[in-house]
C-alpha cells in the first residue's frame, strides 16, 4: 500500500507585517500593529513577537502599548490561504502602569505575488490593564524562504 505525497508550497522562514486593527474598547477604536515571526520547524510553526499600539484616550491622547511573544501553528491550506492559530504572552505599559498581556485567535494569509501577503486576523486580548478586548484586524506582510 502507498500513501500518495501532498505538494506543499514552501512557506517562508522570516516573516514581518504591519497593520490596523479594530477594537470596540480603544478611543479612536483604529489601532496599530507589528509582527516578526521566524518558522521554528518543518511542521510550520513559528515563534513570532506582536507588538500592539491600543489608544487608551483620545484628549489627551494616550496608548497602551503591549510587547508579547508567542506561537503561530500552520493548522490548514485552503487553496492559496494559509490559516494559523495564535497566541501570544507578554507585557503590556500604559502610563504609569505595567501589566502581563494574552493574546490568543487566528489568521489567514492571502499571498499576492511571490512574497507579500494580506493577513487578516481576528484575537482575544486579555491584559492587567483592561478587560476582556476582541480585536478584529488585518496587516500587509512580506515573508522570504
Amino acid at each position: 500500500m502507498t500513501i500518495p505525497a501532498v505538494c506543499q508550497e514552501v512557506m517562508p522562514t522570516d516573516y514581518v507585517a504591519a497593520g490596523l486593527s479594530w477594537n470596540q474598547y480603544a478611543a479612536p477604536q483604529i489601532n496599530g500593529n507589528l509582527l516578526y515571526a521566524h518558522k521554528i520547524t518543518d511542521a510550520n510553526t513559528y515563534s513570532f513577537s506582536f507588538v500592539d499600539v491600543i489608544s487608551k484616550c483620545r484628549r489627551p491622547f494616550t496608548v497602551t502599548t503591549a510587547v508579547s511573544t508567542g506561537l503561530a501553528q500552520h493548522i490548514r491550506t485552503i487553496g492559496p490561504a494559509r490559516v494559523f492559530l495564535v497566541t501570544t504572552v507578554g507585557v503590556a505599559a500604559g502610563g504609569d502602569n505595567v501589566g502581563y498581556i494574552w493574546t490568543g485567535g487566528g489568521a489567514v494569509a492571502f499571498p499576492i505575488g511571490k512574497s507579500f501577503t494580506i493577513l487578516p486576523n481576528v484575537r482575544v486580548l486579555k491584559s492587567s490593564l483592561s478587560d476582556v478586548q476582541y480585536i478584529g484586524g488585518i496587516m500587509i506582510g512580506f515573508g522570504s524562504k
